[in-house]
């Protein structure tokens, strides 16, 4: 009998991707560039040991959640997800390589507090 492969499901929403961008100007402003990526996610838990070590280094992390793999040059520490129209900075992303070979990502959300114009992608460029 074969063994079956279980896809891998996210279910519990969409994320949309910004970049934390600076202009080039004298005085520079911070602004998020709009990626024009969205993805589906899965929510997970935060386990007692990691909420407690990051609150203990002033690091509010607000969950924790699964995508599908994507390069990380669109999702790093230098990014921001909007969820259900909140913002929350990422913290950490963690890329592996499940038991049934799909590659995914785990990313550690913090809580964003700074308001930031958006700005959309222009993709000619």
């Amino acid at each position: 009998m074969k063994n079956r492969v279980q896809m891998p499901t996210y279910n519990d929403g969409i994320l949309k991707i910004y970049k934390i961008c600076q202009d080039e100007d004298i005085q520079a402003s911070k602004y998020l560039l709009d990626t024009g990526i969205e993805v589906c996610y899965e929510e997970l838990s935060v386990s007692d040991k990691l909420r407690s070590s990051l609150e203990g280094n002033c690091i509010d992390i607000t969950t924790k959640i699964r995508i599908p793999y994507i390069s990380k040059k669109y999702i790093d520490s230098n990014s921001v997800v909007e969820i259900n129209e909140k913002i929350h900075k990422v913290y950490n992303v963690y890329c592996f390589t499940d038991n049934n070979g799909f590659k995914k990502l785990d990313i550690t959300l913090t809580n964003w507090e700074d308001i930031y114009e958006k700005r959309k992608t222009d993709r000619n460029t």
